[in-house]
């Protein structure tokens, strides 16, 4: 054979040969690809199937769970408007009870000042020098004469409708009728005594002539040091129980501003309600003088 014939042989052999290999591979190839589809079918098919019963489980779960969730909220919601509606019923009554204490209590407030302004009179209108170390029998126009009994049955008519009151005007209140009473009504009990005794001393002093401790130290139960000093001003002598009580009185209504408004109508200051109130009655006093 010649060397080109052999050249051709060598060619067509090989070209044979790669075209089994190849040609098989093909297959291979092929065959490989759709086993591997098989498989990846039957394992999305499995997965699917178990991730959609898991996820159907996980559905009918949480939708019992909202299920009861919303029963539960619609239950406290019910709950919720009763409570409501039975707090606002009993306000709205409660309000009524407390109007109407702090009615009563305004009336003995102003029923104890009546009462009691006779015998702070003395203390309102003279300075300390007209009266002290006088003989009482010079005195008896400004000093009221009553005798224990009739002070003490006075007294007892003015609580008998206002101690059935004290749950409806909070305690704040109240202690502050209570300093205002004591007060008030520890004056007129002095004059009664000093007026018996001969001998009438200063507001601050008790009937053997110490300092009334126990009067001074109920006025801190309400004021302030502050409060106090501005009250009982040392150049203003005269006067200084109806300053205490006013006073008393403005702290009072403030706290009935607050129960019945829910808050204060006024912000100002004891002095500076001390001063508007002199202010005014400063101003009262000049209108009352004749005109030239």
């Amino acid at each position: 054979m010649s060397p080109s014939e052999i050249l051709r042989l060598a060619i067509t052999f090989v070209t044979t040969l790669l075209a089994s290999v190849g040609g098989v591979s093909v297959i291979i190839l092929g065959l490989a690809t759709w086993l591997g589809k098989i498989w990846s079918d039957k394992i999305y098919i499995h997965t699917s199937a178990k991730y959609e019963k898991e996820i159907e489980d996980l559905k009918n779960r949480y939708s019992a769970d909202l299920e009861y969730l919303r029963a539960e909220i619609s239950e406290r919601r019910d709950l919720l408007s009763s409570t409501q509606n039975a707090l606002s019923s009993g306000y709205a009554s409660s309000h009524e009870r407390i109007l109407e204490s702090i009615e009563v209590l305004w009336r003995t407030i102003v029923e104890t000042r009546d009462f009691t302004s006779s015998f702070h009179l003395i203390y309102n209108i003279l300075s300390p020098h007209h009266y002290e170390n006088i003989p009482v029998s010079k005195l008896e126009n400004v000093l009221p004469n009553m005798t224990d009994e009739k002070f003490g049955e006075r007294v007892k008519s003015l609580q008998k409708d206002i101690q059935n009151k004290r749950p409806f005007v909070g305690e704040q209140l109240w202690g502050l009728y209570r300093i205002y009473f004591a007060f008030a009504l520890r004056l007129a009990w002095k004059i009664i005594k000093e007026r018996q005794q001969g001998k009438v001393y200063t507001w601050d002093v008790d009937i053997d002539g110490r300092r009334d401790s126990h009067l001074l130290d109920s006025l801190q139960g309400a004021f302030t040091d502050d409060e106090l000093s501005s009250i009982v001003e040392k150049d203003r002598a005269c006067g200084v129980p109806q300053r205490v009580m006013d006073a008393l009185e403005l702290k009072m209504l403030n706290e009935m501003n607050e129960l019945i408004f829910g808050k204060r109508l006024v912000s100002m200051s004891i002095e500076q309600q001390q001063r508007v109130t002199h202010l005014l009655y400063s101003i009262d006093r000049a209108g009352e003088k004749p005109m030239d």
